[in-house]
């Protein structure tokens, strides 16, 4: 279902080097004029980041909530 209103989202991923560890974090908010619809997303390894923008971005395309 489609949202009748314009939205602009948003999705930054964020790499975090730490020791012998990399942190990555995707912030995601699927309507910029809505704070409250902002997350944060753990990711353990660079197939989860990718796979969680992915399921992001495919609901935002067809205008479902996702994660």
């Amino acid at each position: 279902m489609r949202h009748a209103s314009n939205r602009t989202g948003v999705c930054l991923i964020r790499i975090e080097e730490q020791g012998d560890e990399v942190l990555i974090r995707v912030r995601w908010n699927p309507d910029v004029d809505q704070v409250s619809t902002e997350r944060v997303i753990p990711c353990a390894d660079v197939d989860s980041a990718v796979a969680a923008v992915r399921e992001l971005l495919t609901g935002f395309v067809v205008g479902e909530e996702c994660l």
